[in-house]
């Protein structure tokens, strides 16, 4: 009974001392938890973004029409490009979003600051996404299928060109009261240049429900849909650079934030800019829910502002110029990175035209 007795004891122990030791190794963007608030009103609820400290590039998945409570969402409809929308598929085609939606379960889905992962369970895909500064990158590991598919929709006074072999570049019309004061004045458009890993063997494009093999389009619902063999496991990669300037900052931009194609490399990257970011406060003591709550709340703060400098200069959507910063960074509350996710997110904006509820 006393042997008994003292093993308990020494496993308890362990036990304690293994917790506490983990409790050292974590480091503070391991307490984060971005979908701590994300129950509630979609528009209102907290969004698991993926993105830098203030950066503009900010990601999360474009979750089902019409659900008012976002953790009910049972389905991706694609990933922000800048003004565009991406999304994977096997098989299936089609000219609208809904036709490249597929089912998901919060059960299998990782959100990170730095990082995030989902089954897109329809085409058996696994969906990954990570962010630097002004440029998103995706990896998508596809099963064996005679017609995998990378999607490209864009709405809103849209504009792309198939680039070559393996890159897309376009921009779209930028929406919000920061954006426009009123609707008489000049445009605001917010530009993208997408690079893929792989050539494509085949692609059609389309615009409203008429596809073909055009190398431009433009329009209120154009888009472009890659068409390759894949086997099992193998990985495709995209690279998204955005701007408020031009199609070839958002180049130079991608250029700048990822020039290789390293997934890993460049997760690693930005996951130590929020540990650097959020371990300039150290908070000792608590527990672990309270050092979850603090540290999430931080990752939040650190969201907003945006800033929306480029190179050294910005563009402004009051007197729609490109300014030199003249040596500062530039930021905007509220401003056109998160207006644009917000529209990308509107589900009218994506099902206007074709007929979704």
């Amino acid at each position: 009974m006393k042997i008994a007795f003292r093993f308990v004891c020494l496993a308890i122990m362990g036990g304690c001392a293994l917790a506490a030791l983990q409790a050292q190794q974590k480091e503070p963007v391991d307490y984060v938890s971005p979908n701590i608030g994300g129950i509630g009103q979609l528009l209102t609820a907290t969004i698991p973004y993926v993105q830098r400290p203030h950066g503009m590039a900010r990601l999360a998945p474009v979750v089902t029409p019409g659900i008012t409570d976002r953790y009910l969402a049972d389905k991706i409809y694609g990933f922000p490009a800048g003004p565009a929308l991406l999304m994977a598929s096997v098989d299936k085609t089609g000219t609208a979003p809904e036709a490249y939606a597929s089912a998901f379960d919060h059960d299998f889905e990782t959100a990170t600051p730095y990082y995030y992962e989902a089954d897109l369970q329809t085409w058996g895909i696994r969906a990954e996404f990570t962010a630097a500064k002004q440029t998103a990158y995706y990896r998508f590991t596809f099963p064996a299928s005679a017609h995998g598919h990378l999607v490209l929709s864009l709405r809103n006074h849209a504009e792309f060109s198939v680039v070559g072999n393996n890159a897309i570049a376009g921009s779209a019309r930028a929406d919000g009261t920061v954006i426009h004061l009123d609707d008489s004045g000049p445009e605001t458009r917010q530009y993208f240049y997408a690079e893929f890993s792989r050539p494509f063997q085949s692609w059609q494009t389309w615009r409203d429900n008429e596809a073909g093999q055009a190398q431009k389009q433009s329009g209120d619902a154009v888009g472009f849909a890659s068409d390759s063999a894949t086997t099992a496991g193998e990985i495709i990669e995209v690279k998204v650079g955005i701007s408020y300037i031009s199609t070839e900052q958002a180049r130079c931009n991608l250029q700048r934030d990822i020039p290789g194609w390293s997934f890993e490399q460049a997760k690693a990257e930005t996951r130590k800019v929020w540990n650097d970011a959020l371990g300039a406060i150290q908070a000792d003591g608590g527990t672990e829910r309270q050092r979850t709550i603090f540290y999430t709340a931080l990752y939040r703060s650190l969201g907003r502002m945006t800033d929306i400098t480029e190179d050294g200069k910005y563009f402004s959507g009051y007197d729609h110029k490109v300014h030199d910063a003249a040596g500062h960074d530039f930021y905007v509350d509220d401003g056109y990175g998160i207006r644009i996710a917000r529209c990308i997110r509107c589900r009218c904006c994506w099902t206007r035209g074709n007929r979704t509820t």
